[in-house]
This record gives C-alpha cells, sequence and structure tokens, in this order.
C-alpha cells in the first residue's frame, strides 16, 4: 500500500505515454490533471518496481468495467485512486485488490445522498450519529464500499446499495452482497484529516 501526494507524483510525468499525455492535456482545470499525472506516474513507477520492469515501457488494458492490469502480467495485481491531495496505489501478487481515496467535501449535503449508495442499515448508522461524526462516516463507509466494488472488478457498475460494508473498526468479511461475487475483506487506510481511505482484497485472509 502507497500513498503519494499529488505534488510528489507529478515527479513521474516522464513515465507517461503519449496516450496519456494526451489524456492529460484533455483536463480542463489543472488541478484534475495533476491528480491524473500523478496517479498514472504512481501507477507506473510502484508496478514497474514491483515486476521489475521499466516504468515508461509498461503497457496497461482494462477489464469491461476499466480497471486497469499490465499486459502480459495478468498475475500482477493493482488498483488506483486520486481525490483531493493524494494517490492511493495497492499492489499484490494473488489476489484483486481495490482502493479509494475521497476528498471529505464539506458543502456535501451527505444525508441526501445517502439512501442512494448505501444500504437501509448504513444509511440508519448515518443518522444515528451526531452531526460532527457524520460527515467523516458517510466518506468512510463510501470509500470502503468503492473499494470493494474495484476489488471485483465492478466499479459502479453495480449498484452500490447491493453491497453492505458498515462502519466496524477492523476489516471484515463483506458477506451480504447481493449478486455472485467472492468474499471480499475492506479496511480503512488513514490518510489526513480532511482525507479518508479503504483497501479491500478478494479473499477472507486475516
Amino acid at each position: 500500500m502507497h500513498k503519494v501526494r499529488v505534488e510528489d507524483g507529478l515527479t513521474w510525468q516522464a513515465f507517461l505515454s503519449e496516450a496519456e499525455r494526451a489524456r492529460a492535456d484533455q483536463f480542463r482545470w489543472r488541478a484534475d490533471r495533476d491528480r491524473f499525472v500523478a496517479g498514472r506516474g504512481a501507477m507506473r513507477w510502484y508496478v514497474g518496481q514491483a515486476i521489475g520492469s521499466d516504468p515508461a515501457e509498461l503497457s496497461f488494458g482494462e477489464g469491461p468495467f476499466g480497471k486497469p492490469f499490465v499486459l502480459g502480467k495478468r498475475h500482477v495485481h493493482f488498483n488506483v485512486s486520486h481525490s483531493g491531495d493524494w494517490v492511493l496505489i495497492v499492489l499484490a501478487k494473488d489476489e484483486e485488490v481495490g482502493v479509494d481515496v475521497e476528498l471529505a467535501q464539506a458543502d456535501l449535503d451527505f444525508m441526501e445522498v445517502a439512501p442512494s449508495v448505501f444500504t437501509a442499515a448504513e444509511t440508519s448508522t448515518l443518522l444515528a450519529l451526531p452531526a460532527d461524526l457524520g460527515r467523516t462516516a458517510f466518506y468512510r463507509l463510501w470509500a470502503r464500499k468503492e473499494a470493494v466494488l474495484k476489488a471485483w472488478g465492478v466499479g459502479l457498475s453495480l449498484d452500490a446499495r447491493a453491497v453492505h460494508v458498515g462502519l466496524d473498526a477492523a476489516a471484515r468479511t463483506v458477506v451480504d452482497a447481493v449478486g455472485d461475487y467472492p468474499p471480499a475483506m475492506v479496511e480503512d487506510v488513514a490518510v489526513d484529516l480532511t482525507h479518508v481511505g479503504a483497501v479491500a482484497w478478494v479473499g477472507t485472509r486475516t
């Protein structure tokens, strides 16, 4: 598991492919461009280090719902997320993984959004919390949920309400997903006071 500040990740932009550079240039806002560049650069750097390859020479494909993989190296599993000031990347050898980082936005009406993305039990948990804790809890739940969806390789093609992750303090098995999905584990990743993160993996290791 690696955490990289966006401003530091920009040092790896020389590793980007021509297609990635062209995509970066399409962003209207500099902050969005920088996050994309840092995310792709971090992905290339850490994956290259893991498999002993030149980061600039790596070629990537995407699964049906956009999850990246290294062409010719399907045994190497990784995932990347970026938001606000941070990029998170997780790598594994023998299991699918997912990661998510979220900047907690002070102006989001999170209780209006919650019923459209959380299970009834998760939404009830949020309602029971003091107002000053609810916002952070909302983003913790969302980061956990998206990390699981990315570990499965389905992203938001699956209704987020079909997966219950809860707010338990310890890593836990996701057991009540609707559909034929393998067991997954998820846990929080400490980032900073304004960002939250989570990492998930397919399997039931402890």
